[in-house]
C-alpha cells in the first residue's frame, strides 16, 4: 500500500460545539480502519489503521490558540494528566482537543457538565462567535450594497450573472450564520436547563451538518456555472483574478502561520507577521491584477479624430467602434464622415439588457446625427410585466408631465408603438415597442420616417 493510499482527506461539517457528534463520528471511522491524524484549515486528515474499537473525547481549552507554537503550560499539564489515564492527543482544532484511548472502560475526562459548558462557551467567545458575528455583519452589509444597486437599476444589475452569484452567496452566508448562532444559542440554553435537570449537557442536533453539506453541494453547482458564464462573456480574467486573490491570501496566511509555529515563534509574533503577510499578499495581487486589467483596457483604446482649430490648437475626438445591433447607415443615407459606436450587452438567467449609442460626425468633429437603442427582455413569464415596467421607467428625476403614450402610424404592423410626451407635446424623438418578452426603446436625433421606425424596430425586435 502506497503512502498516498494510507491517507484520506475529508471535508467535515461539524459545528464547533458538537462534541458528541464528533466523538461518535471518529469512533465510526476508527472501526472502519481510519484514525484521525490532524485537522487542517480545510480538511480532516485520516491515516489507515487496523479496524478497532477506540474511544474518543473532545475537550475545550479556552486559552489555546491556532497561533501557539505548541501547547501552553497549563495545556501541557492537562495533556500529561490525560496521558496517565491512557488518553492520547489525536488532533487540535483551535481551542478544541481531540483525544483517544484504546482502554475498554476509560476514565471520563469531564465529569462536571457545568464546568464543561463554561469551557465550551469561553472557547466559542474567543474564536467562532466573533467570526460568526463578523460574517453576519458582512453578509448584511453586502446584501444592502447589492440590494441598493438592484433597487436603483434593477434590469441592468440583475442582467449580470456575477451580481446574482454574489447576492446568492451572501444570502447563503447570512442564513448559515443565523443558523449557526441560533443553533448555538438554542443548544446553550438547552444545556443549561439539562444540567439543572439531569446533570448532563444537551445533545446538539445533526441538522447543521446536513445543512452544511447541502450548502456545499449548492455552491459546487453554482461556481462552475458562474465560471462558464464569465468565460462565455469573455470575462474569464476576472474569474482567474478572483480565484488567484483568494487562493494567494489563504496560501500566504496558512503558510506563514505554519512556518512560524514550526519555528516556535511566540503567539503574538505569529499573529502580527501572519496578518501582515496576508495583507501584503492581498495588496500585491491586487496591484498585479489591476495592472493587468489596465493593460487589457488600454489595448481597446479608441481611434482619435484630430481637428485643427482656427487658432492652431488641436482637439481630439475619440472614435469608438463597438459592435452594435443597429447602425445609422442601415436607416438613412448620411454624409457623416466618421461614426463612433459604443455598446454593451449583459445577459443572466433572469434578464438580457443590450444598448448601443452611435454618433455621426463630420471631419471637423461636429455631431451630425445620433441614435440610441436599448433592449430589455426576459424569457421568464413571471418577470415579463416587471421587465416591461422597468424598461419604460423614466426614473425619479423625470418631470411628472413626461409619460409614454400610444402613437399611431398608418399601416403599422408591429406591436403597439409608444412615444414619449411631455404634457401635450412630444419629448424629442423617443419611441418604444413592447413585445411579449421584450421591450425596445429607440431615440433619434431627428424625427424618423415610418419606414425608418419600422426597419429599426424590426431589426431590434429580432436582435
Amino acid at each position: 500500500m502506497t503512502e498516498k493510499s494510507r491517507r484520506k482527506y475529508r471535508l467535515e461539517n461539524f459545528v464547533f460545539y458538537d462534541y458528541a457528534g464528533i466523538q461518535e463520528h471518529l469512533q465510526r471511522m476508527a472501526s472502519r480502519g481510519w484514525m484521525l491524524e490532524s485537522i487542517t484549515p480545510f480538511f480532516w486528515r485520516y491515516r489507515r489503521s487496523t479496524p478497532q474499537k477506540v474511544s474518543f473525547a473532545v475537550t475545550y481549552f479556552p486559552e489555546a490558540s491556532d497561533f501557539d507554537p505548541g501547547p501552553t503550560e497549563n495545556q501541557q499539564l492537562f495533556l500529561d494528566l490525560c496521558a496517565q489515564e491512557g488518553w492520547q492527543l489525536a488532533a487540535q482544532w483551535a481551542q478544541m482537543q481531540i483525544l483517544y484511548t484504546h482502554r475498554e472502560n476509560p476514565l471520563p475526562l469531564q465529569t462536571d457538565a457545568g464546568r464543561e459548558l463554561r469551557a465550551i462557551h469561553a472557547a466559542m467567545k474567543k474564536n467562532f462567535l466573533p467570526s460568526s458575528f463578523l460574517l453576519l455583519f458582512l453578509s448584511v452589509f453586502q446584501l444592502i450594497i447589492q440590494g441598493s444597486r438592484v433597487v436603483e437599476k434593477p434590469l441592468e444589475t440583475l442582467s449580470e450573472d456575477t451580481v446574482l452569484f454574489v447576492l446568492l452567496l451572501w444570502f447563503i452566508m447570512l442564513l448559515l450564520q443565523l443558523l449557526n448562532l441560533g443553533g448555538y444559542l438554542r443548544w446553550y440554553v438547552a444545556s443549561q436547563k439539562s444540567i439543572e435537570a439531569t446533570g448532563q449537557l444537551a445533545k446538539s442536533r445533526s441538522y447543521m451538518c446536513k445543512i452544511g453539506k447541502g450548502v456545499l453541494a449548492l455552491v459546487l453547482v453554482i461556481v462552475p456555472f458562474w465560471i462558464w458564464d464569465m468565460a462565455v462573456q469573455q470575462k474569464s480574467f476576472l474569474v482567474l483574478y478572483g480565484i488567484a486573490l483568494s487562493a494567494g491570501i489563504l496560501t500566504v496566511l496558512f503558510s506563514v502561520q505554519g512556518l512560524l509555529k514550526r519555528l516556535k515563534a511566540p503567539k503574538e509574533i505569529n499573529q502580527v507577521f501572519t496578518l501582515a503577510a496576508a495583507f501584503l499578499a492581498g495588496i500585491g495581487i491586487s496591484i498585479f491584477g489591476g495592472s493587468m486589467m489596465l493593460q487589457q483596457l488600454s489595448s481597446d483604446d479608441p481611434q482619435v479624430l484630430s481637428v485643427v482649430q482656427p487658432d492652431g490648437g488641436i482637439v481630439e475626438y475619440p472614435i469608438y467602434d463597438d459592435p452594435v445591433l443597429l447602425r445609422l447607415e442601415d436607416l438613412q443615407d448620411t454624409p457623416d464622415a466618421y461614426y463612433s459606436r459604443v455598446s454593451e450587452e449583459k445577459t443572466s438567467v433572469l434578464f438580457r439588457v443590450a444598448w448601443g449609442l452611435q454618433q455621426g460626425m463630420d471631419s471637423q468633429g461636429r455631431k451630425l446625427s445620433e441614435m440610441y437603442y436599448c433592449i430589455s427582455e426576459t424569457s421568464l413569464p413571471l418577470l415579463r410585466q416587471f421587465c416591461r415596467e422597468k424598461a419604460l421607467d423614466l426614473g425619479e428625476y423625470a418631470p411628472e408631465s413626461q409619460r409614454w403614450e400610444p402613437y399611431s402610424l398608418p399601416q403599422w404592423e408591429l406591436p403597439s408603438l409608444y412615444r414619449l410626451y411631455d404634457g401635450e407635446k412630444p419629448e424629442g424623438y423617443r419611441y418604444a415597442v413592447c413585445w411579449e418578452d421584450r421591450t425596445v426603446i429607440l431615440r433619434m436625433e431627428s424625427e424618423p420616417s415610418q419606414q425608418q421606425l419600422t426597419d429599426a424596430f424590426t431589426v431590434l425586435g429580432k436582435a
